[in-house]
């Protein structure tokens, strides 16, 4: 492989081996006539997903596999992003898949001067149906893109193909690594980003949630992802687009408490976790948030100590979480 190639391609997995195959040929067999590598990381798998990734590196000049320990997600891609070689970079995941014409009908707008590429999603249901999809505005203004980011509107990085080079360099804090890190890395991608193209086509495949997911896992390390990130879309609101404060700030104390209040029960954060929120949430009172009474009342807990009032909340929403997931399994 050499700096000839132009896109890389990049599947994350992590105990895959039902749909691997899937996303793996989807990568493999793109239409483009352009040069492109085929990046998969095994992130420390207990199933049978390695064997598969090496099968395909076997047959595949243009597929790398990588194994390592296991590291999460966040820490995977960004591994990816330093081995690999392409100009440009596109993600997917490893129980999703990327339509064939994704980099013929992606490359020539980013070859010609696009910064970012967007395009549309189709959601599916493992048993054949089709959830919904997500046919993004023609719309090339770069602020309105960037705005878009800090507003959660876009903020998977499986939507879009950009430059290698926007990544190189970055770090997604501990604070997102586990949840929120697509949304935090999406606001600094796109800030560096000035040429925005939009393509109506269904490009991507994503999987809709199963209840085993960690979407619908909820303990404080979850919630302290979510919050970080709406704090951060709170401060770099506040440089550039005063309208988003109210509701960024709203999001962000929802986040913390929460945070807070989970680990009286699950107890997965750290002394310096717990600092952190006590001092956002002081830094929070400055402003104006209008919101659920329950969510003020927290709060309040959360300041003056009051942990029986968290542990409540805790244990109340790790109740309701159960019986989703329960239904969610029978349905």
């Amino acid at each position: 492989m050499d700096n000839q190639v132009k896109a890389s391609i990049i599947i994350p997995v992590y105990n895959a081996e039902d749909t691997v195959r899937r996303a793996i040929d989807s990568a493999v067999n793109q239409t483009t006539d352009e040069p492109y590598e085929v990046i998969l990381i095994d992130d420390g798998v207990k199933d049978g997903s390695a064997a598969i990734l090496d099968e395909y590196a076997d047959r595949y000049a243009y597929v790398r596999v990588i194994h390592q320990d296991n590291q999460g997600i966040t820490r995977t891609r960004e591994n990816g992003i330093k081995i690999s070689q392409g100009e440009f970079v596109f993600w997917v995941d490893s129980d999703d898949y990327a339509d064939a014409h994704l980099l013929e009908k992606t490359l020539p707008l980013l070859e010609s001067g696009a910064d970012v590429v967007i395009y549309g999603t189709q959601y599916f249901c493992e048993n054949g149906g089709r959830a919904d999809n997500r046919i993004r505005k023609n719309i090339s203004d770069a602020a309105y893109w960037k705005q878009q980011a800090l507003n959660a509107n876009l903020s998977t990085i499986w939507t879009y193909g950009t430059r290698r080079a926007f990544w190189e360099g970055e770090t997604a804090p501990s604070e997102v690594a586990r949840s929120a890190a697509d949304g935090y890395m999406t606001i600094r991608i796109f800030d560096k980003a000035g040429v925005f193209r939009v393509l109506p086509d269904i490009l991507y495949y994503h999987l809709v949630d199963s209840p085993f997911s960690i979407r619908h896992t909820f303990n404080g390390k979850r919630y302290l992802g979510n919050a970080f990130l709406w704090y951060y879309r709170l401060k770099c609101s506040e440089e550039q687009y005063s309208e988003n404060t109210e509701a960024c700030a709203a999001r962000a104390m929802s986040g913390y408490i929460k945070a807070y209040a989970m680990d009286t029960v699950t107890h997965d954060l750290t002394e310096e976790d717990r600092k952190n929120i006590i001092k956002a949430l002081q830094d929070l009172k400055r402003y104006s948030i209008s919101g659920r009474i329950r969510d003020k009342l927290l709060c309040w807990a959360v300041l003056h100590n009051h942990l029986w009032l968290c542990r409540m909340y805790a244990r109340h929403k790790n109740s309701k979480t159960k019986q989703m997931n329960k239904k969610m399994a029978r349905d």
